[in-house]
């Protein structure tokens, strides 16, 4: 493994809540003050940063995805039992619709008061209101990952056999086509590029503008985690322990090399560049390590690196300060704090 740090950064760590079971998904509010679980056993946690919250059972089965409304503390759940639910605090359901399949991804629309989530071969959506939200025409394929334009007014759905994007119509009003299974879609900040991760080991991109698009392949495994910078500049995407950085500034990374950062010794659990510094990347894996990078061409991009103790398994970070949220395959939930960081 190689991945000499640049320097020892002060990393101040706490214990959160314990929910008893493998935590699949972590999410951070509006204001980065609360921090919501979601487990394999169903129960969902929502807790204050010093642990004060409630924990509550969600889901029968697998409580899949858990994220916070990006304008309110409202939160969405979605689970294996094919249910979408919007909570405006713990046990209080505000609204829910139920689909056949598990709910395989869910999103927020940027403006909040709505959520849609990839359920069976179904989009399906929620509005916090109680009131109906619009239906969508079921796909032909499984329904895998959800993501909205930065405006809200487009949704894009992944599914076997490429991206949908849907505005204002039952059906898609245009698709993104490509002979694969893309398990992540995230949409550039300026609105211009759609970004797959995908089963067969690659990377897929396509201009929203004119469908123009490209492939990245030859990765390790799949590609389950893949984040953009906020200026649109630059995207990571993650396979099993290596990380690489593509350039879309100029002419984009069509026949490019990308950065390649390797600082981890197990798979890597989630990735994301902090709101805060948006030039420095945060990774965590499995081998219970965070990695806090500065992307470099040339040079030492590890700049420090902390070590939990946990088999990792989720990772959120915050909107408001340098600080992470991790949940482990035993059910930890722990804050990290970053103290240090000039870049």
């Amino acid at each position: 493994m190689s991945g000499e740090v640049i320097e020892n950064l002060l990393f101040a760590s706490r214990k959160i809540c314990h929910l008893g079971d493998y935590i699949n998904s972590i999410s951070f509010s509006h204001d980065g003050q609360r921090i919501a679980t979601a487990s394999v056993s169903g129960v969902v946690g929502v807790h204050s940063r010093d642990g004060e919250g409630e924990q509550f059972q969600a889901h029968q089965g697998d409580a899949t995805r858990v994220a916070f409304s990006p304008k309110t503390f409202e939160f969405a759940t979605g689970g294996i039992d094919g249910a979408l639910r919007v909570w405006s605090a713990p046990m209080q359901l505000a609204n829910e619709i139920v689909g056949k399949g598990w709910c395989n991804d869910l999103a927020w629309r940027p403006t909040g008061g709505e959520v849609a989530a990839a359920v069976g071969k179904n989009v399906l959506r929620v509005l916090s209101t109680g009131l109906n939200a619009a239906k969508h025409e079921q796909l032909g394929t499984v329904a895998e990952c959800v993501s909205w334009s930065s405006d809200g007014r487009k949704l894009f759905v992944g599914a076997y056999g490429g991206v949908w994007m849907f505005q204002g119509d039952a059906r898609a009003i245009k698709k993104f086509p490509w002979k694969g299974a893309p398990l992540t879609v995230r949409i550039s900040a300026d609105d211009k590029w759609i970004a797959t991760g995908n089963q067969d080991a690659s990377l897929h991109c396509w201009k929203i503008v004119n469908g123009s698009d490209l492939q990245m392949t030859g990765f390790e495994t799949k590609v389950q985690h893949i984040a953009w910078r906020r200026s649109s500049d630059h995207l990571a995407n993650a396979s099993f322990d290596t990380i690489s950085i593509w350039d879309f500034s100029g002419r984009g990374p069509k026949g490019s090399t990308p950065i390649d950062l390797s600082g981890h010794a197990g798979r890597i659990i989630g990735l994301g560049y902090l709101p805060t510094r948006p030039n420095i990347l945060v990774s965590a894996a499995t081998d219970g390590a965070v990695c806090v990078w500065n992307p470099a061409s040339k040079g030492r991009s590890l700049i420090s690196r902390f070590e939990s103790g946990l088999s990792l398994s989720a990772l959120a970070i915050s909107p408001s300060d340098e600080v992470i949220a991790l949940g482990s395959d035993d059910g930890e939930v722990v804050l990290v704090s970053i103290d240090g960081l000039v870049s």
